[in-house]
């Protein structure tokens, strides 16, 4: 049997209004049974009992028509990933508790304004120009030929920033020939200035986005801070502020593409990388933004 990898592949939809108000639809529904899980497991946690996802799941099922009776509308996977999710978290929760974590808190509830997202499985079609999804139908994809149409697929995941839906496409694809480079061994430095020096002098440019939209995100969020939560006024700051925000990561993600891009086509034999604590040098607020960058 050939050895196959799983690879996720992610593109950008095109959506219109109805598409777009019925992948809202099912990243609600997948936030109101991951809250109705989560409520669930802290209760039974809070009175010494135990429970699953496979017994949460089923009660649900149970009283979901008088819950939400809406939800059948939509596609049934939603409901089980939903449950698979917050059983990892919770996983998690336990694991900082037996590790001794100081502030080992519960899973958080999501809300609407948090990112909008949900997966699903099971029927999934891809041509080069589209995508069909249980239930939901046919979706185009901005960028043509990249998802492969002959790979077997798991599970899609859709989500959604600054009023853009991407979908990422996990496929398991056969294991390439393990070939060796012949470039000898480039070693990787990371900076600050510089987004990154190689051993062979190379370096490449670290345009700093934060810095180019620091004052325009401040006025956004002064903004936004007047704001009544919930409001038509507030939505369109937020709006303005994800725009921002999605910018900034762009920029950021093609800066680092193009240099991964640029040593591997040196097809090196071993690229070596220094290994920093970026979560403890982030507590450094004179070094914070830089290191975001």
């Amino acid at each position: 049997m050939d050895a196959t990898y799983h690879k996720a592949f992610k593109a950008r939809l095109i959506t219109n209004n109805r598409e777009s108000g019925l992948l809202n639809r099912c990243a609600s529904a997948s936030r109101y049974v991951y809250n109705w899980a989560l409520a669930d497991r802290i209760y039974h946690y809070k009175i010494g009992e135990k429970t699953n996802r496979f017994d949460q799941c089923k009660r649900f099922n149970a009283i979901k028509d008088e819950l939400c009776p809406w939800i059948r509308e939509l596609p049934y996977a939603i409901v089980n990933f939903s449950f698979l999710h917050l059983d990892s978290a919770y996983q998690n929760f336990f694991r900082r508790v037996k590790g001794g974590a100081e502030k080992a808190g519960f899973p958080k509830f999501k809300n609407r304004y948090s990112s909008k997202a949900f997966t699903i499985n099971g029927a999934i079609k891809v041509e080069p120009t589209r995508v069909r999804l249980p239930v939901i139908g046919w979706m185009r994809l901005m960028e043509h030929d990249y998802i492969p149409v002959d790979a077997d697929i798991l599970y899609a995941t859709m989500t959604e920033r600054a009023g853009n839906w991407y979908i990422s496409v996990t496929c398991e694809i056969p294991q390439p020939d393990q070939t060796t480079g012949v470039g000898g061994v480039i070693g990787v430095d990371v900076g600050i200035k510089t987004l990154a020096s190689l051993s062979t002098g190379e370096t490449f440019y670290n345009p700093r986005p934060i810095y180019q939209y620091e004052a325009k995100l401040k006025r956004l969020q002064r903004e936004l801070a007047r704001r009544t939560r919930g409001g038509k006024n507030y939505k369109k700051t937020l709006a303005k502020k994800q725009a921002v925000e999605e910018k900034i990561r762009n920029i950021r993600g093609y800066a680092q593409h193009t240099a991964s891009t640029a040593i591997i086509d040196k097809n090196p034999a071993t690229v070596v990388v220094e290994s920093l604590n970026v979560s403890g040098m982030l507590k450094n607020h004179k070094l914070a933004r830089s290191i975001s960058d």
